[in-house]
């Protein structure tokens, strides 16, 4: 069964298919057996480089092709203005426009990501803005097939149809959306500032150093299998905490997606509000503090029974920070997939001040966090103007 289409864009400047207004689309590769292991090179840039918040590049976890296979390439190379599409996987559809992410850098495209070039560079960039608002997200999304997560193919791609209008009201469309840019940039950088004085303050953290293990009780957590078996719809069900429940960056666990049957927690270990719950796989390390009540959780290490010296915000941060996050990279096993052992973990050191050192460290914090927040309101106001910009003119 196929559902029907259900997007349908009104203007009062006619609907032009993609392929008519784009010059040029295509997509890339990667060398046979994938780049894993590849530590120098050009760039290769995939889905997860695609920022699916701000329609930026996110160049903070780096794959890299050799320069060979990318001189011997004929497609896939990447120039200041592209706009690329995800065309694949869990991110499919979401879009970014390169601006200067990649100056004095030579990058590449693998093939989950199509290029997009246009003759003008202002129908280009106004492109962008269509493809990246809630009505061209819509209409790329609806343009998926295939099974499980499916993908956008070329000819769905090229037959999507979006209006066009003259060269000069794409020009101002483009002016006004980059004011608007112009502010994210802004707040951005306001909030990687505050991060930078939140590491730096947990970097000059003066205390006794303490073992992990001599500090909290750190134990595996383990979830029924199979588990559908136990899974439940009803609310008296006990919540069961899983990777997918939480985003990185984000400090506590509010809510759980799915529930377990009681019969199938009955083996598993209860957590509390207050526990830590940490990272044990994506984001290897990662700590979270528990919110709720009555949940079990899957694989994820736990710290509970922290003791009193530690102010549990404190031990949030200094878990959080780069010196100790190395340690956990430093003592996991495995390869593709890491695991931390709970042995492994005891041995962590971490700085230890005075109880009112710690609570004078957090308000410092706060401080940070709280314009980190404010920060954070006024990007999530941007897709609206954005959005608004394009109705006035459309």
């Amino acid at each position: 069964l196929t559902a029907d289409k259900t997007i349908e864009i009104s203007s009062k400047y006619p609907l032009v298919k993609l392929e008519e207004i784009a010059l040029h689309i295509e997509t890339g590769s990667r060398p046979t057996g994938g780049v894993g292991g590849i530590n120098e090179g050009v760039l290769s840039l995939g889905g997860e480089h695609i920022d699916n918040k701000s329609g930026y590049l996110n160049l903070s976890s780096l794959k890299y092709i050799p320069v060979d296979f990318y001189n011997k390439a004929i497609r896939g190379k990447l120039h200041k203005n592209d706009l690329l599409i995800c065309k694949d996987g869990a991110l499919t559809g979401k879009v970014a426009l390169v601006r200067n992410e990649l100056i004095g850098k030579s990058a590449m495209v693998n093939e989950h990501v199509y290029i997009i070039r246009c003759k003008e560079l202002e129908t280009q960039k106004y492109l962008f803005n269509i493809l990246y608002s809630d009505i061209g997200q819509k209409l790329l999304k609806e343009n998926i097939t295939g099974s499980a997560q499916g993908g956008l193919n070329s000819t769905n791609l090229k037959n999507i149809k979006i209006p066009l209008p003259p060269l000069d009201v794409q020009q101002q469309i483009v002016a006004e959306c980059e004011k608007v840019d112009e502010e994210y940039n802004t707040v951005q950088k306001t909030i990687e500032e505050n991060k930078r004085k939140i590491e730096k303050l947990m970097s000059e953290v003066k205390g006794e150093m303490k073992r992990l293990g001599s500090l909290v009780e750190i134990s595996r957590g383990a979830s029924p299998r199979p588990i559908n078996k136990y899974l439940t719809e009803d609310s008296n069900g006990v919540n069961w905490i899983k990777i997918g429940d939480v985003a990185v960056g984000e400090k506590y666990i509010t809510k759980t997606a799915q529930k377990i049957t009681k019969e199938g927690a009955e083996k598993s270990k209860y957590v509390k509000p207050g526990d830590f719950i940490i990272s044990n796989s994506m984001s290897t390390g990662r700590p979270y503090i528990l919110k709720i009540s009555g949940c079990i959780h899957d694989g994820w290490l736990l710290m509970s029974n922290i003791s009193e010296r530690i102010n549990k915000d404190y031990f949030y941060y200094i878990l959080s920070s780069s010196s100790i996050q190395k340690q956990f990279t430093e003592n996991a096993l495995g390869g593709v997939v890491q695991n931390l052992n709970t042995t492994r973990v005891s041995t962590i050191q971490i700085p230890v001040p005075s109880f009112a050192e710690q609570q004078h460290i957090v308000q410092e914090i706060e401080t940070y966090e709280a314009a980190i927040t404010a920060a954070k309101a006024v990007m999530a106001t941007c897709a609206e103007k954005k959005k608004m910009i394009l109705y006035k003119w459309l």
